[in-house]
């Protein structure tokens, strides 16, 4: 087991106030929509955030490179939370199965989703 000395549902600055940097990869499935009236449009777009959290760095205990999270487990781990300033609504599309994915990297890199 990994020693973990502070809980995966908080950033792990252990209670300091240093920023967790998060690299943001948007790739823009659809635009559409667009109303000059309102100033209004739509997009269907796939957001992917790349962090470091140092507590899942296992490269010391493990042979192995990456580790996919399995989808009960993700939302047990701590995960930014991007929003989009002054949007009007948002929703997240319904399909029958779950399109999230969480990998870590031995390095404690972390990709999702």
């Amino acid at each position: 087991a990994l020693p973990i000395s502070t809980p995966l549902r908080t950033s792990g600055n252990k209670g300091q106030k240093i920023p967790t940097f998060v690299l943001v990869d948007m790739y823009v499935n659809a635009l559409g929509g667009i109303s000059e009236v309102t100033m209004d449009y739509e997009t269907n777009l796939f957001l992917r955030l790349t962090w470091f959290d140092n507590r899942l760095n296992f490269q010391q205990y493990y042979k192995i490179e990456e580790l996919n999270v399995p989808i009960d487990m993700i939302n047990k781990i701590w995960k930014p939370d991007p929003f989009f300033v002054n949007e009007k609504s948002a929703r997240l599309h319904n399909v029958p199965q779950p399109t999230k994915y969480l990998r870590i990297r031995k390095d404690a890199r972390i990709q999702s989703g």
